[in-house]
């Protein structure tokens, strides 16, 4: 059984240059009534946050597009209202030093699968609600997140030659 989503989550900024594991995830969040602003690159997702807009949830990849996944979340840690980051990889986790894994909530391998992808914002949830300013328990973020279990698939990655930033509200 698939894990319900979060009543918490409404809205999602995705960034991954792979438009194919993007839109997977855009897909997954949007079936369940979340507003999906995803982008190919970091400056839109900054771009986002910096003109005042805020999110539950930023969902990134380790390589998002025209800056690291550490940059991202390093630069958005610095906006207004920074929400929890997730970092998405398709490589091991173990090369990346621990104050750099210090800068996620929660990591996940790709393929994303859908129960570790709402587990893992269902686990977020106070994380979410102290970034919201929301008034409930809330976790330290963990100096190393622990990623999902790798999956015996290699994701495709074809390249994107175009930058998108798409919307999506329901």
């Amino acid at each position: 059984t698939v894990p319900a989503m979060p009543i918490y989550l409404q809205t999602a900024v995705i960034v991954d240059e792979s438009e194919i594991n993007r839109i997977t995830i855009e897909k997954q969040l949007i079936a369940c009534g979340v507003a999906v602003h995803g982008y190919d690159n970091a400056q839109d997702a900054i771009a986002f946050f910096n003109d005042g807009q805020t999110a539950n949830i930023l969902i990134t990849d380790c390589r998002a597009g025209d800056m690291s996944g550490t940059d991202l979340a390093q630069a958005i840690q610095q906006t207004k209202s920074p929400p929890p980051i997730i970092l998405l990889s398709s490589d091991s986790l173990s090369n990346m030093s621990p104050s750099d894994l210090g800068l996620f909530d929660a990591a996940l391998a790709k393929p994303v699968l859908r129960r570790e992808l709402f587990e893992t914002l269902a686990n977020l949830e106070p994380c979410v609600a102290k970034a919201s300013g929301k008034k409930t328990a809330t976790r330290k973020r963990k100096a190393s997140p622990k990623p999902a279990k790798a999956h015996s698939t290699k994701p495709v990655r074809p390249k994107t030659t175009r930058s998108t930033a798409v919307s999506y509200t329901h």
